[in-house]
């Protein structure tokens, strides 16, 4: 609502329209109370050509939100012609002249000041994404880890020593048996105002199903979400289409889990990635070690293992 109050139209009154392109992460400090009230304010922190961040912060006190402070969330949306999604259309500058959308210098300079960091964010973002392990190689660091972890898991898979007498086997486990799946048939009733099946719906759907894979991994202990970190919408998902949902636990160190969700739309019997997700759990006490034995888990692996450490700092 935000996104559209900017542009000044409705969803169903202009030739614009907003596509939600990711969601950029979701971070969250401290435990959201079902006895509390929970405070969602909304705005705009960064605005491009055709593209905008939308700043979304949670506070359980309704008169400080700072004292009350939650957490934060990160949407990036996309502006399209309603009817051709492959076309751009130009989003309105932010002015920032003071009298004329800032009556209050105090509002104004938040505003300057939430823009700065949205810029800093797109840099990261940016540099990040010509880091990824998709595009570049590993590091000789990051190499020599997954040499390392090979051979450590080889060798304790064909030890003559049983599980009992070594305890280190039953305390790491191959990625690949991490996975958990489902496979949904995608209803009109979860339909978006594009006719798609609603991103919300996706998302709850594969946060599901990482929250089962995290906690069939870690023995059914006690954990909480403090980030979901990126939620990448690649391409819409047809109503009528059938959908799978594919759960992984990449990483793990000490008490934090890495989950990802890949989910695959079913169109004539060609699968199509549609949806990406990754999740930060925090346990009460250390989990079992996961350990990639294909190549493709073993970039899984670091790529999780590069977000991690950036989440973990802040904890």
């Amino acid at each position: 609502m935000v996104a559209y109050k900017y542009c000044n139209f409705l969803p169903s009154k202009s030739d614009y329209t907003l596509v939600t392109a990711s969601v950029d992460k979701i971070e969250l400090f401290e435990n959201i109370s079902l006895l509390k009230p929970l405070v969602i304010t909304s705005y705009p922190s960064l605005i491009g050509s055709s593209s905008m961040e939308i700043r979304a912060d949670f506070s359980s006190d309704p008169d400080d939100s700072d004292a009350g402070f939650l957490g934060t969330a990160y949407f990036m949306f996309a502006a399209r012609d309603a009817k051709d999604h492959s076309k751009k259309l130009s989003l309105p500058k932010c002015d920032f002249t003071e009298g004329k959308c800032f009556e209050d210098i105090d509002e104004l300079n938040k505003a300057k000041l939430r823009f700065e960091i949205g810029a800093e964010r797109k840099l990261e973002k940016i540099e990040e994404s010509h880091k990824s392990l998709f595009k570049t190689p590993p590091s000789q660091e990051e190499s020599e880890i997954l040499h390392k972890l090979y051979l450590g898991y080889k060798n304790f898979k064909f030890s003559n020593k049983s599980a009992i007498d070594n305890s280190e086997i039953i305390l790491q486990k191959p990625i690949i048996d991490t996975l958990v799946e489902k496979t949904l048939l995608m209803h009109s009733q979860n339909r978006n105002v594009h006719g798609k099946v609603f991103g919300g719906y996706i998302m709850a759907m594969a946060l599901e199903l990482a929250w089962i894979s995290a906690k069939i991994h870690c023995n059914y202990k006690c954990f909480r979400n403090i980030c979901v970190d990126t939620v990448t919408f690649h391409k819409p998902v047809q109503v009528g289409s059938i959908a799978s949902f594919k759960a992984i636990i990449d990483y793990v160190y000490l008490e934090m889990m890495h989950a990802s969700v890949e989910v695959f739309n079913n169109i004539n019997g060609v699968n199509t990635l549609t949806t990406t997700i990754n999740v930060i759990y925090l346990c009460d006490e250390p989990v079992p070690l996961v350990v990639p034995t294909t190549y493709d888990c073993g970039l899984k692996y670091l790529e999780a293992k590069r977000r991690s450490e950036r989440i973990y700092s802040h904890f």
